[in-house]
């Protein structure tokens, strides 16, 4: 089966035609942060008003202007989820750490309204014989919530227990549809921070043998292919706001990443890009890389 992973949106819609109509993809998988993150007037309330820090916006958007937020996040979810519908492809995805509880909610409300869209948050579906089981929850540092959708990491755990129980055994192929990427591994790494901030419940799910993989993103410093010696494999998809999307084609063994799938002339992609140019030693994905399974190193 081949997959359209796009990740990371931040609200933009996705330039995919070119994609779909070369690759013909069975699906698209969304695999969080979909909607709108930056809320520009409380942006500059903020920073050039009160001359604040990061954490005083986040504040702000996680408080009296929750509200506010959430309906930016409705009007740029319908306006990005109507463009990919148009496909005609079956559509699923998760939410990450940046969405509202409103808008989580909304989601439900809309997967129910097109029978071509599913909304998997810890939920699980079959598509021929791939499940793919859904778990958009960030594990929170030090059990302390900066965003959205983090939780404590217990939280996760539990969430992720349950989707072990929905596991199918007539499943040809399961993948973990996650936002946060497994900690330690070549998906997670933030290379000038030094560190891997990926998720130890996720790491620890994928080591109980229930799924095959998992496609992730969040990260968006490492868009990348992984091999376990457990067995399992994943791939970081990369972020859509940073103008890239990814193919998964789980027959040939494929893994293809490619560039031009946003406008890159937005305020968004413009600062995350700008962020990207000045603290990231990025790797490059050229447009139409290629990359085999076959070709990817084990690594613990």
């Amino acid at each position: 089966m081949k997959f359209l992973v796009l990740s990371d949106l931040h609200g933009l819609v996705p330039r995919i035609s070119k994609i779909v109509q070369q690759e013909q993809p069975d699906a698209i998988l969304l695999a969080g942060d979909i909607p709108q993150t930056i809320d520009y007037p409380v942006l500059f309330y903020n920073y050039i008003i009160k001359r604040s820090k990061r954490d005083s916006y986040i504040n702000d958007i996680q408080g009296r202007f929750e509200e506010r937020l959430a309906r930016l996040q409705i009007y740029s979810g319908n306006k990005i989820l109507k463009q990919i519908l148009k496909f005609g492809l079956p559509t699923i995805a998760i939410h990450g750490n940046i969405e509202t509880p409103q808008f989580r909610d909304w989601m439900d409300v809309f997967s129910e309204r097109h029978e071509t869209f599913f909304w998997i948050s810890d939920r699980s579906i079959m598509i021929d014989d791939v499940q793919i089981l859904g778990c958009g929850w960030v594990a929170s540092e030090n059990g302390r919530a900066k965003s959205f959708g983090e939780v404590h990491p217990i939280q996760v755990y539990r969430r992720l227990n349950h989707l072990g129980k929905q596991i199918r055994e007539d499943a040809r192929l399961r993948i973990l549809l996650s936002h946060s990427p497994p900690y330690m591994t070549t998906l997670d790494f933030i290379p000038h921070k030094r560190l891997h901030a990926g998720s130890k419940p996720i790491r620890n799910f994928l080591a109980t043998d229930k799924v095959d993989a998992i496609i992730c993103g969040h990260i968006h410093e490492s868009p990348n292919a992984y091999r376990s010696h457990e067995g399992w494999w994943g791939v970081n998809a990369g972020a859509l706001v940073e103008d890239m999307a990814c193919i998964v084609d789980t027959e040939k063994k494929l893994i293809k990443w490619y560039n031009k799938v946003s406008n890159t002339l937005s305020p968004t992609s413009i600062l995350y890009r700008f962020r990207w140019k000045l603290n990231y030693d990025k790797k490059e994905r050229q447009n139409g890389l290629k990359v085999p399974m076959s070709k990817i190193e084990a690594s613990t």
